[in-house]
């Protein structure tokens, strides 16, 4: 039960590519959800003594009807907020976590190990409607055990994870260092594209600079940029898919 809590797994990302994730299990999860609950308690909190102020100032300006209905919207519209903008914009920003889960230290990829997209940051948040049915998210964490990714509903239809951000930053098995930048491509990739990104990164070194370029040539729609460069851009998108970035 413990290592399904708590997990070091290898995932395979294409044939003969794979990485290293460390996932995060209920209880770090759940102390994340705790610390993101009372930021959002006292975000709240200070969102109702400010609304009250401006339904009060417009009441007195503009009749008590008005005054009411505008405080009360307001504090709607930020519960609504807090309750599906807060994860979707924190997790897909370049942190990839909300603030509990970044003072937990865990953030949010794809099963490659890249970072999530919007899309998938709206997917997974709304389902979490789903995942707390019919109480204390009893629902998604019977999934999650049931999986060996601990992935509620909400993760396996945006097809992401939680894992640890350190030491859990994705590691290709063998992989070859090279100290270059990590670079976001312009266009999403698929599993296939990522993993043959991911071994032209681990054997560029091996080949001759033309034959590396030559190579990089047939990626030149997605790099944009040809000869040397194009090489190092390969490889800079290799480490954002490693999301060593």
């Amino acid at each position: 039960m413990a290592k399904k809590l708590d997990t070091l797994q290898r995932i395979e990302i294409a044939e003969g590519v794979e990485i290293q994730l460390h996932l995060a299990g209920p209880m770090p999860r759940g102390v994340a959800f705790a610390i993101d609950c009372l930021v959002k308690a006292a975000i709240l909190i200070v969102g109702s003594i400010g609304c009250g102020l401006i339904g009060f100032i417009c009441s007195v300006l503009f009749g008590w009807n008005l005054g009411s209905g505008l405080g009360t919207g307001l504090m709607i519209a930020i519960a609504f907020g807090l309750e599906f903008v807060y994860s979707i914009v924190f997790e897909a920003s370049r942190w990839s976590a909300t603030p509990g889960k970044r003072i937990v230290g865990l953030k949010v990829v794809r099963t490659s190990g890249a970072p999530i997209s919007w899309h998938q940051s709206v997917v997974r948040t709304m389902l979490r409607v789903v995942d707390w049915l019919p109480f204390f998210g009893v629902t998604g964490i019977i999934t999650g055990l049931c999986n060996d990714r601990f992935q509620r509903l909400g993760d396996l239809a945006a097809d992401t994870l939680v894992i640890y951000a350190e030491p859990g930053k994705p590691k290709v098995v063998a992989s070859g260092g090279d100290g270059i930048a990590p670079f976001r491509p312009g266009a999403s990739l698929t599993r296939e594209d990522q993993g043959a990104i991911v071994q032209y990164a681990d054997r560029f070194r091996e080949w001759p600079a033309r034959r590396a370029e030559e190579l990089a040539e047939h990626l030149r729609g997605l790099t944009r940029v040809e000869g040397q460069e194009g090489v190092s851009r390969i490889v800079g998108m290799a480490q954002w898919i490693r999301g060593e970035g």
